[in-house]
This record gives C-alpha cells, sequence and structure tokens, in this order.
C-alpha cells in the first residue's frame, strides 16, 4: 500500500496552494484531481483559441501558482482521474482511480480536503426540465468549449455568480435577453458604497456591468422564478415580480443559480481520524472564492507542517482570508432574500425524482435516518449534494444527518463508483478476517 507525506485532494487554487507551500516545507506531496488538468472551476480554461472568461487579476494569480508549482515538482505527485471515495474504518483512503479503473487504499501522513464549493439551488417546479442549466454548469459549458447553446437564454437567481455568468455569456456574443435577480440590490445603497473599499471586487463587478449595459441586456430585481414548463421546443418561464405581478418569458435556455456552498457533503468531521491530521482549504471549508483559497491553502499547509512536526500551530488567519469574508457577508446583504415557498409537485430530488409532497407524506416525528431510508431522499448518486439543504430546511434537520454517517465517519462511497473498481482494489490484508479478529 502507498505511503505518502501529505494527501491532497482537489487541484484548483486551494489545493494547488497546498501543495506548493508543503513541498516548500520538506514534504512530498501526492495532489489527485477528479479531471485530466489542474485548475478547478475558477481556473478552467476555454479550448476556444482567443477566448479568455478570466480577469487579469485571476489570470495572474493562476500564473502564480502554476510557477510555484513547477518549482516544487519533485517533491508533488499529481494524479489526475482520480476521486476520493471514502475512509474506511481502519484509516486508509480510498481513491477511485478512473484511469486505470480500480480502487487504490492508501494511508497519508496528513489529508487535506479542498475540494471547491458546489451550487445552490431553490428548486422551483419545471427545474430538472431539458433547457434548464445551472449558472456553474453555463459557465462550465464556456469555459470548456468556447460557446453556449443555440436560441434564446435568461439567467435568474441571485448573487454575483448569476451576474458573472450573464457578463461572460455577453462577452462571447450570446447576451442572454435578461438578468433576473431575486434580491433587491437597490435597497441597500449603502452596503454597495461599501463594495468601493475593495477595488477588486468593485472593479469587477462595473466591468461585469458594463459588459451587461453594452450587450442590452435586461437587469431586473426583486423577480423569483416561479414555474418552467414547455412550451413546444421551448421553455415557458413563469416569474414574480415583487409581491404579486406575474409575467412570462419564452426562452431556450434558462440559466438558474442561488449562490454557492461548501463541497463538503460526506468528508470527515474534526481535523483527526484513525491517527492522521486532516484539514480543509478553500471554499470547501469556507465560501470565499478563489483569492482567499490560495491564502487560505497556504495557511492549511502552514497549520499541517506545524502539526507533522510537532510545533504549535498558526492561528492568526491571513488577511485576505478576513477580507473575503467581510466582503461575501456585503454580498449577501445586498443579493439576499428570503428562500421560495416550494409547491407539492417541485421535484427535491433529482436522482430518485422525489418531490416536495413525498417529503410532506412522510410526517412530521421521522429521523434523518428514516427519512433518507423510507423516502429516499439524499440516497442518489449524488449523495445528496444538490438536495441535501433543501430537504433539510424544509423538514428542520441538520444538513449533516442527512449523510448517513456511522461511528463518526461518513459512510462510503461517497461518489459513485464501479464494482469492477472495487473488486480490483489493492487490499493490503483481509477486511473481513480482520474484522473477525477484532470484535466491535
Amino acid at each position: 500500500m502507498p505511503e505518502m507525506s501529505v494527501l491532497i485532494v482537489g487541484g484548483g487554487p486551494a489545493g494547488i496552494s497546498a501543495a506548493a507551500a508543503l513541498a516548500e516545507r520538506g514534504h512530498t506531496v501526492t495532489l489527485v484531481e477528479q479531471r485530466d488538468r489542474l485548475g478547478g472551476a475558477i481556473y478552467r480554461q476555454a479550448a476556444a483559441p482567443g477566448i479568455s472568461l478570466l480577469s487579469r487579476r485571476h489570470e495572474h494569480n493562476w500564473a502564480g501558482l502554476t510557477r510555484r508549482l513547477e518549482a516544487v515538482a519533485a517533491s508533488v505527485r499529481i494524479c489526475f482521474r482520480t476521486v476520493f471515495i471514502g475512509i474506511d474504518n481502519t484509516g486508509q483512503v480510498l481513491l477511485d482511480d478512473r484511469a486505470t479503473g480500480h480502487v487504490r487504499p492508501v494511508r497519508p501522513g496528513a489529508l487535506l480536503f479542498a475540494v471547491g464549493a458546489m451550487e445552490h439551488i431553490e428548486p422551483f417546479e419545471g427545474w430538472d426540465l431539458p433547457g434548464v442549466v445551472s449558472a456553474g454548469g453555463a459557465q462550465m459549458i464556456l469555459k470548456e468549449t468556447g460557446r453556449f447553446m443555440d436560441g434564446r437564454a435568461m439567467v435568474a437567481g441571485s448573487g454575483p455568480l448569476p451576474f458573472a455568468v450573464a457578463a461572460q455569456l455577453a462577452a462571447v456574443n450570446r447576451p442572454p435577453l435578461a438578468l433576473l435577480e431575486q434580491g433587491t440590490p437597490w435597497r441597500n445603497p449603502w452596503a454597495g458604497l461599501q463594495l468601493l473599499a475593495n477595488p477588486a471586487a468593485a472593479f469587477e463587478t462595473l466591468s461585469y456591468a458594463r459588459s451587461l449595459f453594452l450587450s442590452g441586456v435586461l437587469y431586473r430585481t426583486g423577480v423569483r422564478v416561479l414555474k418552467a414548463t414547455t412550451r413546444g421546443d421551448r421553455l415557458a418561464v413563469e416569474v414574480r415580480v415583487g409581491q404579486a405581478k406575474i409575467r412570462d418569458y419564452e426562452v431556450d435556455t434558462l440559466v438558474v443559480g442561488n449562490g454557492l456552498r461548501p463541497n463538503d457533503v460526506g468528508l470527515p468531521r474534526g481535523s483527526d481520524l484513525n491517527g492522521f491530521p486532516i484539514a480543509k482549504a478553500g471554499d470547501c471549508r469556507e465560501v470565499l472564492g478563489a483569492d482567499a483559497a490560495i491564502a487560505d491553502g497556504a495557511f492549511a499547509a502552514e497549520r499541517l507542517d506545524a502539526v507533522l512536526k510537532g510545533e504549535r500551530t498558526a492561528s492568526k488567519e491571513p488577511r485576505a482570508v478576513v477580507r473575503a469574508r467581510k466582503l461575501q457577508a456585503l454580498l449577501g446583504t445586498l443579493t439576499g432574500s428570503e428562500p421560495a415557498s416550494i409547491e407539492d409537485r417541485t421535484i427535491l430530488c433529482r436522482c430518485d425524482g422525489s418531490r416536495k409532497a413525498d417529503l410532506d407524506a412522510l410526517g412530521t416525528g421521522r429521523s434523518a435516518f428514516e427519512t433518507r431510508l423510507v423516502g429516499r431522499f439524499c440516497m442518489g448518486s449524488c449523495q445528496g449534494r444538490f438536495c441535501r439543504a433543501n430537504v433539510a430546511r424544509l423538514a428542520g434537520f441538520d444538513p449533516v444527518s442527512l449523510e448517513g454517517r456511522g461511528r463518526g465517519y461518513p459512510r462510503w462511497p461517497i461518489r459513485p463508483v464501479s464494482v469492477a473498481a472495487l473488486c480490483a482494489a489493492e487490499i493490503e490484508d483481509d477486511p473481513f478476517q480482520r474484522r473477525l479478529e477484532t470484535p466491535d
């Protein structure tokens, strides 16, 4: 079974920054990334030549990370197309090596998760229809292909991501019909003025606004999507403006998003498990953006280095992290809104097609375990990544309780893995025999 000093899961800004910082401190590092290249969602490069969706600041930061990683290449092993699927009760970290088609158990000296953020979408009737795509999904299409789906598009939701995606669509000459913001930023002029205290964020916001203005994109606030239905080969999107007015749009593609959440579903809690230290860095710890993720990755590396050397750990967060936290709070004030009520027919769990009515039918008093087992919520291939927050809010649970944890750590696999890959696992010894020899 392979031995290593530090295992880092995730090759985005936080993971790369942490890998470079640990290698610079003399550690050997294995960095695993589920895709075939580094960069994460933010630094994913556009395939089309001459098209870049990165601001100059992000291009500069990415170039700096690349140089640092190249300088310590001898100490950092990078494994692409490799997915973390769990930790067993012996302390083995299980990696699904999709390049070779088998599971590899490893026992690192320390483990750092830098798996980024995931999108949050407030469900509405029809959000699962073909033609409805998440804001992050739209951004991925743009960055991977350099183009977007044909026909008329509309962007709706809340927070900075839909705003950025709408501007990026305009940048590739595919401006959306409208950008519908669920919040009401104009009601918080003081928060808007405070944004100027962060020049980088203010400049990026103004550049997006300029792109939308020059492209003639309609920007409306206080608008919430109520329902999407098919009308011929298009989508009919019903929205509510303010408290009463209903309006109907007809589009080919509806882009939706309501912010980001840490991608921490199924990750172990705490700072120690089975005898080795565990840490999180970047957006999977706290959603603060790419700039803060770079600083947070280096900070996590500094703390892990201290733990591995038996020294005192650093306690003061980097300024970039503190500033980013204030910025995110400010953006939340500008674009925040109360969650919408959800109709009975609305699908909550896309994996199993479970609806709001199915959750209500379970009645009150059921535990999170019963909700999973009987209602089949958070049990599909995504393991609750997309439905956990909404199910927890509606049922009154702590979201973590819907992860199916046992004995202090999550059940694995936390991501789909083939039976063939499990059968081909490089097992150190017989776990069934070990279980017989060590009674519970």
